[in-house]
């Protein structure tokens, strides 16, 4: 099974955060041509815009392409469906010339530096190819040629308004006065709106027409539903926006609990009635955000007692709110406790791969069931092959990136929000470089060349773009680490082009145990801005950094530089070389001043195949692995003593096996096949849940999550040592289901493999009622001793 498939945004440019490069005489010719000579023959290499392109669907046939530019300039954009990538190319060419296959302009020739241009009429599930163009006098220079697909276009087809659905149209007009009030109430645009019992299907209606909500209404009249089933089909309506089902009765209905943005009742506006148990509304309404609107007339007194009565019996806290309108209750659920988050590439920005979540205590695949199912599907990504960027999950959203674009998904029921396409984002090989974006609960940090854009959780919009520190030419750095902590966004300064991009053929699955692929991406720098204040906070260069090491702690930034005058001196930022393993330090940095709490000079094994760091609230934990072994080494956070050393072999030299990333819990860390007690380094097992196939270790706070038996989504029960798996459900080949929000999250990143029968499908699972979280095995204090520090 397999599921392919306004204006853009706002932008607000804090002008200490958006900061142009300076203006500089520019001719289009290029600077080794002088005016009045001939040009020479070969085409000349595509222009650079200042930031972006970047394109955002805005309807089933439009989206907008948006870009910044140096210069003021006309905005002009070519575009046509694609054809053989051959005839593509960027060119030079005088006013009036053909502009090869692409057969559409769109164009603006107000000078300006913001451009943004409306693409109409596209078709479904077709490619487009599209260019910038920069004039300057009678010459135009193009961009390269970017992608644009449509089949990943997951924007909402509107319904018709105004209709008067049961054929009473004053009725029409008031349902439609107060849907608009129930929205406005709840502000809730986006998922799904359950009505909880029907009248004659209006208010549903109304809804859907005044929202991008999918609307489902139930109600346990037969009768009733196949009147109103029929209403909506014969108005044009019925279908994938709005639908209404027969239930038995309103106990126990056949939706997961927490998938509802929008719960309201029809029987309550119009007849006043409170049908069914007020908390099974309560189970269906999804946290963070969501809310229940109920409401009845004001000229209906006698109705409200029923509504606080209904409410109170089932102990749920409300809000009441009187306007000419009607009476509204407004009912909001709290994230459940013991939930946590996904917001760095390993979990948390100490690099954990851990979500610290409970999932109310499951540690089972038999003890989840679907939330929901859908897309995106294979088409959106690359390949599960070139070990792309982690998904996210934060504030009851899912973030993932595919082909050059990132998706935003309602956690709790598979909604997409919204998605946008980078053509310049791309970053692989995260075993060996350090992820291209975070998120808090508010917005998304994701470094874009040399810049980190800042886009908004609930829009796409990009609210900020924050360049690199001065000293740093973002035609010669670009933005490689990225993480946020506090009011503080930490970044580095890596030499351009030095993340690695390339996802086609075998090189690309980055699985060799030395030569090319294993080369570690480092930095020049690293810096941090104030987002509070809009200002730099600091910028530390020294040695170089390597990117897989940096970490975010308790104590401060965390990571290991080398200071080889070798390395330091080298023209490349991809290193693997013995002086990269020679004249090292580990060193924790003061988050807000940048200026060195410890260092402590650094020997450990060279990590050839990978070298990975990670920190707790105690403790920094270095994981290397070469020459058919694993290292792990434990210091103190608050003083980088040396406290314990242990290594144990690779299970293999090949699908991961050897490249494998730690996974720190409060009193243990496991690197397969191996677990010790993170205070002793003392050894728990060397008999991990046994991994198949690519992909590497997540952690609950009672479970690992990883790929094992038949090369499936497994659940390690690390206390009991069971394990359970989903059949036919495979991830990518590195890190592509998370935990966060209190569930497993498993957007679709095994597109393109061939070792088995896949559901090629994004999809969630949320726990089964766990009576009690289980109890940890206590560690044990005998063993063999771990070489220690003093």
């Amino acid at each position: 099974m397999s599921t392919g498939t306004g204006t853009l945004h706002c932008f607000v440019a804090a002008a200490a955060l958006f900061v142009l490069a300076p203006a500089r005489a520019w001719d289009p010719l290029g600077p080794t041509v002088a005016r009045g000579q001939n040009r020479p023959s070969p085409e000349p290499a595509p222009i650079q815009v200042r930031l972006g392109p970047y394109v955002r669907y805005t309807s089933p046939s439009q989206a907008i392409v948006s870009w910044w530019t140096e210069e003021e300039v006309p905005s002009i954009l070519d575009y046509g469906l694609a054809g053989p990538r051959a005839k593509y190319s960027p060119s030079i060419q005088l006013l009036g010339r053909d502009r090869g296959e692409l057969e559409n302009r769109k164009q603006d020739e107000q000078p300006k530096r913001h451009h943004a241009l409306t693409i109409e009429g596209l078709q479904p599930n077709r490619v487009y190819a599209y260019r910038i163009t920069l004039r300057m006098g009678d010459v135009e220079q193009s961009s390269e040629v970017y992608e644009l697909d449509t089949a990943v276009n997951y924007s909402v087809r509107p319904l018709p308004t105004g209709l008067a659905i049961a054929g009473d149209p004053e009725h029409a007009e008031q349902m439609r006065r107060i849907a608009g009030e129930i929205l406005q109430r709840s502000d809730a645009t986006k998922g799904y709106c359950l009505v909880w019992g029907l009248v004659d299907g209006v208010l549903a209606y109304e809804l859907a027409a005044g929202s991008e909500l999918t609307v489902i209404g139930i109600d346990d009249d037969a009768e009733r539903i196949a009147q109103v089933r029929n209403d909506l089909y014969q108005a044009g309506v019925y279908g994938t926006r709005i639908m209404v089902q027969h239930v038995d009765g309103f106990e126990d209905l056949p939706y997961p609990g927490n998938f509802a943005n929008l719960i309201v009742s029809e029987r309550m506006v119009v007849e006043g009635q409170c049908v069914g148990p007020a908390t099974e509304t309560y189970r269906l309404l999804r946290p963070r955000g969501s809310a229940a609107v109920l409401s009845c007339p004001l000229t209906a007194e006698a109705r409200e007692p029923a509504v606080e009565t209904w409410l109170n019996a089932a102990s749920i806290d409300h809000v009441r709110q009187e306007t000419p309108a009607g009476l509204f209750y407004i009912v909001t659920k709290p994230m459940p406790s013991g939930c946590g988050s996904w917001t760095h590439q390993y979990g948390d920005a100490g690099n954990t791969a851990n979500s610290h979540d409970d999932l109310n205590g499951a540690t089972q695949t038999d003890q989840m069931q679907v939330q929901w199912l859908g897309r995106p599907g294979a088409d959106f990504g690359m390949d599960r092959n070139p070990r792309m960027p982690a998904p996210l999950a934060a504030n009851g959203k899912l973030f993932h990136q595919g082909m050059n674009r990132m998706v935003a998904i309602d956690a709790y029921n598979g909604t997409i929000l919204w998605s946008l396409e980078v053509p310049a984002m791309r970053r692989v090989n995260l075993p060996r470089d350090a992820s291209n974006w975070c998120t808090d609960d508010a917005a998304l940090y994701v470094a874009v060349q040399g810049d980190c854009w800042v886009i908004g959780h609930s829009d796409g919009a990009l609210q900020q773009v924050v360049g690199l520190p001065e000293g740093f030419n973002r035609q010669q750095y670009d933005w490689g680490y990225v993480a946020r902590k506090d009011s503080l966004l930490f970044g580095s300064a890596v030499r351009k082009n030095t993340s690695y991009t390339e996802f086609w053929g075998h090189d690309a699955w980055y699985d060799r145990t030395v030569g090319a692929g294993t080369e570690k991406v480092c930095s020049d720098a690293l810096f941090a801005y104030d987002l509070g204040t809009g200002q730099p906070a600091w910028t530390r260069r020294n040695g170089v950094v390597i990117n897989t090491t940096i970490a975010v702690g308790k104590q401060g930034v965390v990571f290991v530089e080398s200071r080889n005058p070798a390395v330091q001196s080298s023209p490349t930022r991809r290193l693997n070389d013995l002086p990269l393993w020679s004249d090292q330090y580990l060193v924790c940095l003061d988050t807000q001043t940048g200026e060195p709490i410890w260092e402590t000079p650094l020997d450990t094994a060279d990590g050839i195949v990978v070298f990975y760091l990670a920190c707790t609230d105690d403790s920094v934990v270095i994981a290397s692995s070469g020459a058919g072994k694993y290292h792990l080494y434990r210091f103190d956070s608050d003083t980088g003593r040396f406290l314990w050393h242990a290594e144990h072999n690779w299970p293999a030299d090949n699908h991961s096996a050897h490249m494998q990333h730690p996974v720190v819990l409060t009193d243990r860390i496991f690197l397969e096949p191996c677990g010790y007690g993170l205070a002793t380094g003392r050894l728990l097992t060397s008999s991990m849940s046994p991994r198949e196939g690519c992909a590497t270790y997540c952690g609950t706070n009672h479970a690992l999550v990883h790929r094992g038996q038949a090369r499936c989504v497994a659940m390690w029960d690390f206390n009991t040592g069971r394990i359970t798996t989903w059949r036919n459900l495979r991830p990518s080949c590195w890190l592509s289901t998370i935990v966060g929000e209190g569930m497993i999250l498993s957007p679709e990143g095994g597109g393109g493999c061939s070792c088995g029968n896949w559901l090629e499908t994004s999809m969630a699972f949320s726990p089964l009622q766990v009576s009690t979280a289980p109890a940890r095995r206590p560690l044990p204090t005998g063993g063999d001793a771990i070489e220690s520090g003093q």
